[in-house]
Parts: C-alpha cells; sequence; structure tokens
C-alpha cells in the first residue's frame, strides 16, 4: 500500500493528547489465514487501564470487492408457527425491511444473489419446495418472500444437517457451483432457528454432542479443503432467548461435551423442554466459530434485519481504531 495507509497500520499514541491508533485484521481460527469481514462499530468494545472506551472511530481499509451468494436456511418447524405464527412473522417482516433488501443487493455494480431456504426434517429444500434459486435482483427475491415465507410447515428442526448440507451438497448443486465459479463468488450462509438440534421425540441435549463435533468437522473441512477459491463463511441467527446462562467453552478446537454443550441441563428432553425455555445458543456460537463467522440472539424482527444486514455488509481486509484516551486515565 502507499505510506498512508502504511502510516494507519502501524500503532500510535500522543501521549499528551491521549489520541490512540492502532488496526488489526481477521484470522481463521482453523487455518490462520487472514480473511475479509465486514464489522460495525457497534459489534466491538475497546478497553484501556481496564476501562471501556466511549467514543471510537472504526475506519475499514481495502474493500474486498469480490461478489457475494448469500444463503439464508429459516426453520421451518412447527414452533415457527405456533402463537399465530409470532417467529415466522418476525423473519418476514426483518426479509422484507429496506435496509435488508438494500444490503443484499447494494447496487452500483455489485454482482448479489440470494437463495433462500427452508430445513425442517431431511435436507434443506427452496423457499417454495424446489430446488435452490438464485434470486439475482430485489423484484425477484421480493416476490419469493411474499409468495412462499408464510406457508405453513412443520416437522423436527434438522439444524446440524442444514449447516452440513450448505457448506458441502448446496455448494456442488449446479446452478449454484456455477454462479460461484462464474462470478469467483464467496458464499455466506446464515442459519436461522427458533430452537435446537431435535431429531426424534426422545432426543435428550446430551444426545447432540457428538451430532455437533460431527457438524463442525464439517465446517472446518469445507473452510479449509485444498484447492478451494471460495470458503463458505457461516452466520448463526437464535430467534429468542438463551435457554441457560454460559457459553461456549473457550478454545477453537475444544471437544464437544456434555457439560460444555448442555452445562446442567445434559439429560432433560429438548421436544417439548429445553426447546419450550430458549433457544441452543451455545450450538450456535459453535458453529459460527467453526465458520468464521458471528452467532446473534435476537427477539424481534429489528434485532433480526440487523442480523441479515450485518452479514451482508460489505466486507474489508483490514481496519484502524482511533480513540482518545480521557484525561483521568493520562494524568
Amino acid at each position: 500500500g502507499d505510506v498512508q495507509e502504511e502510516d494507519a497500520c502501524v500503532p500510535w499514541v500522543d501521549r499528551q493528547s491521549g489520541e490512540t491508533h492502532f488496526s488489526f485484521q481477521f484470522r481463521d481460527k482453523v487455518s490462520g489465514g487472514e480473511f475479509a469481514q465486514p464489522l460495525a462499530v457497534d459489534q466491538i468494545k475497546v478497553y484501556h487501564e481496564m476501562r471501556e472506551m466511549k467514543e471510537i472511530e472504526l475506519i475499514p481499509h481495502e474493500r474486498a470487492g469480490s461478489a457475494q451468494l448469500f444463503i439464508v436456511l429459516i426453520d421451518g418447524s412447527s414452533s415457527m408457527f405456533e402463537n399465530d405464527g409470532e417467529a415466522i412473522k418476525k423473519v418476514y417482516n426483518a426479509l422484507m425491511r429496506a435496509s435488508v433488501v438494500g444490503s443484499f443487493y447494494p447496487g452500483e455494480g455489485s454482482k448479489t444473489g440470494v437463495v433462500l431456504m427452508r430445513f425442517m426434517s431431511g435436507d434443506p429444500v427452496g423457499l417454495d419446495g424446489g430446488a435452490p434459486k438464485i434470486l439475482r435482483n430485489k423484484a425477484d427475491y421480493k416476490a419469493m418472500v411474499r409468495g412462499h415465507l408464510m406457508k405453513r410447515t412443520g416437522g423436527f428442526t434438522h439444524l446440524y444437517n442444514a449447516a452440513r448440507y450448505a457448506v458441502t451438497k448446496l455448494l456442488r448443486v449446479p446452478n449454484v457451483e456455477q454462479y460461484l465459479q462464474a462470478n469467483n463468488a464467496e458464499p455466506t450462509i446464515i442459519l436461522l432457528t427458533d430452537g435446537f438440534n431435535n431429531e426424534a421425540g426422545s432426543d435428550l441435549c446430551e444426545t447432540n454432542v457428538q451430532r455437533l463435533q460431527e457438524t463442525l468437522d464439517v465446517i472446518r473441512g469445507a473452510r479449509n479443503a485444498k484447492g478451494r477459491i471460495q470458503r463458505p463463511k457461516v452466520y448463526t441467527a437464535g430467534l429468542g432467548g438463551p435457554y441457560r446462562r454460559g457459553t461456549k467453552p473457550k478454545g477453537k478446537n475444544a471437544d464437544v461435551t456434555p457439560s460444555a454443550l448442555c452445562g446442567k441441563y445434559a439429560y432433560n428432553k429438548i421436544n417439548g423442554g429445553l426447546e419450550t425455555v430458549g433457544i441452543d445458543h451455545v450450538s450456535l456460537q459453535w458453529m459460527a466459530e467453526a465458520g468464521g463467522g458471528i452467532s446473534y440472539v435476537k427477539r424481534n424482527a429489528e434485532g433480526l434485519a440487523k442480523v441479515f444486514a450485518g452479514a451482508s455488509a460489505e466486507s474489508y481486509r483490514w481496519y484502524e481504531i482511533r480513540y482518545r484516551v480521557p484525561d483521568v486515565i493520562l494524568h
């Protein structure tokens, strides 16, 4: 880069005024390689001398500039349509917001496509019940949401299978594979659920331990496959609140265990039990980490809209942060 860019990436502190600059980039926790990422200032926190800095300036550098294919997989289980369809209505309102449509289709020469799918039992299907379709413009996208999202579906929640399918089989579907190759596009996957991975009425939380481990291995393998130019990125969104306190244990390669996944609820039933309390946020965190994305928990349409817009925001290769240290800390 030029001198200005080089200066921007070097840490700098003016001790008299308290002005502080530093830069950072994202690296894949599995491969260690750098990758571009969308980021907003409200997604970060900066601490100086143990105090949170309130006024932060975030400056992106080196826009990735590649084409994008956004793959949205929406939970189609029965719970999404309970209480007069409260959950699916929130998804509808989020997907149709101008901010979300504008993020998926930013215009100004950007080449993007959106695939809208639903998952229940078995492999996911297109929102209209057919094969996956690449929606290349706002009109087709809105028509698909209006025409098919609110149609009642049902069944169990094969969340993990949807994640595995999205990073493997889906990317080899002829029209999807052709789009990715022709446009050198990066696939961004957004998994949305209001509950747990649940494949049978007898499932306990600990039943998902091995299933999740296998899913993480598939996601990591897909992102690190030799010869792959476009690595899938996985975001996860939970519609609701966490069913328990606690988060995924630290460590990029931590094994999935009953205590790590479930806390004290390892032997609690999911169907009609844990799923009525909240969402399995820990599974969502684990899959997003393996997929190089971000995990969100939101309760309303406005929050979901921020998830979709955030996942589809423009990516940059590195960022600069600037802030001023208050006098109380300097002196």
